[in-house]
């Protein structure tokens, strides 16, 4: 009876060993935690580094482990830049893909691209940017968004904006997705306790956009490589493009005249049907 016992309360205690785990990573993560976890879970020091801490929780969370990544530098040249060429790099835009695993014959991963200007643009309006892949996979329904993160300067005060948004400009089934970012040259934050509005002069423009994507596989084993592509489009001109999205992959845009065009973002991941 006491052997009986001693197993029951083991095995309790186990159970609530693993509980507190579970709790403990689904509770809100530090930066340390977060940062430790993409570490073992395979995560580059780089993509730790450039990761929105939003992005890295969404990784935590899911239990996500690192499968690829691409980053690329441009010098984006403005009409209006005294500057020709720039003698740095202004502009880098990110690709990563992550791994879910693979549930009911699904297998499932989450791509995001982030794009990141050194320096403040001449030109804030409209700017888009998109990813494009091959091998049809789909959308995870409901798992597309963006965000735009903006820094600003009044006197010797900073603060950091955000812009979040659920969906996308556009989408091509099985191929890609677009976004569009209206970069903002000021925004206003309000002071409760003093009553005042102070508004504030941006100097730093980042953001991303992310999602799921699925596809079914046939448990043969065999392996697959999928192409990803991103791109990033500055507008400079009066008319409005769109983005087009092509299996290639590519993504580009009508209207190319009104635009800068940063160098692509691309690469491959392999996967395999099991």
């Amino acid at each position: 009876m006491k052997k009986v016992f001693t197993l029951v309360l083991t095995m309790l205690l186990i159970i609530s060993s693993l509980s507190s785990i579970v709790s403990a990573k689904t509770a809100n993560p530090t930066v340390e935690e977060v940062d430790s976890y993409m570490t073992n879970a395979g995560y580059p020091a780089e993509v730790i580094n450039y990761l929105e801490f939003d992005q890295k929780k969404t990784i935590f969370s899911n239990s996500l482990t690192y499968v690829s990544h691409k980053a690329v530098d441009g010098n984006l040249k403005e009409q209006n830049d005294q500057i020709t060429p720039y003698a740095f790099s202004n502009f880098v835009n990110y690709i990563t893909t992550s791994a879910y695993g693979t549930v009911n014959s699904l297998k499932k991963y989450h791509i995001s691209y982030n794009w990141n200007w050194n320096y403040n643009p001449t030109f804030v309006l409209t700017d888009k940017f998109g990813m494009a892949w091959s091998d049809d996979w789909s959308i995870v329904n409901g798992t597309a968004k963006s965000t735009y993160i903006t820094e600003g300067r009044f006197n010797n005060a900073t603060e950091t904006h955000y812009v979040y948004s659920n969906g996308q400009d556009t989408f091509a089934p099985g191929t890609g997705i677009g976004w569009k970012v209206d970069l903002l040259n000021k925004f206003d934050k309000y002071y409760a306790p003093a009553n005042q509005v102070v508004s504030y002069s941006t100097y730093k423009h980042r953001g991303y956009g992310e999602l799921d994507i699925h596809k079914a596989i046939d448990n043969s084993g065999n392996r697959e490589v999928t192409d990803v592509a991103g791109a990033y489009f500055h507008k400079e001109g009066t008319v409005n493009g769109t983005l087009t999205l092509s299996k290639t992959p590519e993504v580009g845009i009508t209207w190319g005249t009104q635009y800068d065009e940063a160098p692509h973002a691309a690469y491959s991941f392999e996967w395999y049907h099991n």
